[in-house]
């Protein structure tokens, strides 16, 4: 999994492996992604933001994203500096949907000062 998080050849496999685990929601999922967030060059990390924000902007995405702020929160205290990088860019995805209820389509990238890049041809 960690590796799909920083697929440079296919951005669409970050976005979806980094929606699927906000998705699970799982503790083990959150980490994973915090992790891996962490560790990616700025295209990677504005396409796991997008994904983030893909798996917020669903139905359920209001009560997600307080879920992953609150555990995005408790892994800033990880003794490892990836997932810790990784948790920050987290709960600023999430308490940004927390701020804008309703907000609709995850096309937006994370705010790191110019837009995703989309799939290289290979």
């Amino acid at each position: 999994m960690a590796a799909l998080l920083l697929d440079a050849a296919d951005t669409a496999v970050i976005r979806q492996t980094a929606g699927a685990l906000v998705r699970a929601g799982t503790p083990a999922a959150l980490r994973l992604l915090a992790a891996g967030w962490g560790a990616a060059h700025d295209q990677q990390a504005d396409w796991s933001a997008t994904g983030v924000h893909d798996a917020l902007a669903e139905p359920d995405g209001a009560d997600r994203a307080a879920a992953v702020s609150a555990y995005g929160r408790h892994l800033a205290g990880d003794p490892d500096a990836a997932v810790r990088r990784g948790a920050a860019d987290l709960c600023d995805v999430a308490e940004r949907a927390i701020r804008r209820p309703g907000s609709t389509g995850g096309a937006e990238p994370a705010d790191r000062g110019r837009p995703p890049v989309r799939r290289v041809p290979s």
